[in-house]
This record gives structure tokens, sequence and C-alpha cells, in this order.
């Protein structure tokens, strides 16, 4: 599953999850040389290094959960897996983040509901889109009301 990659494993991480990484074919590297950087707490002090770092504060590097692991090893694929919902931001991020969606997808305790953090957040993206093209039809009817009414006003001002 890993062939050819490298992780980067945070104190956080369980000893299980640097075996997984191994035995599908990962290697471990240090966080600067890396593929992936893997941690289970945001407030971890090597973790917290990272985030302060200048790659990351560049976006030349993301922080994974090990959970991405688990999921993986789950569904015998990596491919089938979104790591972009696996990404692990600051623990102030992580509260904003929860503010919104209400849970992060590591924090789910089973596939389903896992399945079901994906559709609830397909949904709030489709709502909130469905919002702004409402608006944008409104704005659009809006502006024809608007050009209507200064040619009727036109008209008036013209015949008098």
């Amino acid at each position: 599953m890993f062939k050819n990659k490298s992780a980067w494993f945070s104190s956080s991480v369980p000893q299980a999850c640097h075996n997984f990484w191994r035995l599908e074919g990962g290697s471990i590297a240090g966080c600067r040389t890396a593929d992936y950087l893997f941690s289970e707490d945001a407030t971890c002090a090597d973790t917290m290094r990272i985030f302060e770092s200048k790659d990351y504060l560049w976006n030349k590097v993301a922080v994974f959960h090990s959970l991405f692991l688990s999921a993986c090893e789950r569904r015998q694929s990596v491919k089938s897996v979104c790591i972009g919902h696996y990404v692990l931001p600051p623990a102030s991020v992580q509260d904003e983040v929860r503010q919104v969606v209400g849970r992060l997808i590591w924090e789910f305790e089973d596939e389903q509901s896992v399945a079901q953090f994906g559709f609830l957040l397909f949904h709030r993206v489709l709502v909130a889109r469905q919002k702004m093209s409402a608006v944008k039809s409104a704005k659009a009817t809006l502006d024809h009301l608007i050009r209507s009414q200064k040619v009727k006003l036109l008209k008036v001002f013209i015949i008098q």
C-alpha cells in the first residue's frame, strides 16, 4: 500500500501504526524528508514544532491524523480513503472546525458514523451552494427590475 513512500510519526502515534506502515511497504523518515507526517495529538510537543515551522506556515507540509492508516487498513486500500478528511490542524483550528462541522472525522466511533459525516458535510456544501445560487438569482432579478424601472423613469422623463 505504501511502497516507495516515507512517513514521520509523532510520539503520540501508537507503535502499531508504525508497524502497519512498514508492513505495507513504507519506510520511516525524519519530519523534514518524509512524504507524510502523522500525529494523533495536535498538542504533542513534536507536532506543535511542525505547526510552528516555516514549512508548515508556508503550506509546504501537512500533518495527518494517524487514523488515516486505520481507515486504509479497514478498506485494504489507500485510494478509497480521502486523506484530506484526516488533515490534523492545530488545536485552535480544530475548535473552529468543530463549531462549523460538529466533530472531526477521527472523533467518530465507527465506519457508519464516518459515512454519515461525509454525507452531512456533502449536504452542508450543497445547501451553501444552493443558497449562493438563490442569492445570485435574486440579485439578477433585482438588477433586472432596477434596470426596467430606470427605463420607465427615463421614458416618463423624455415624454414630459
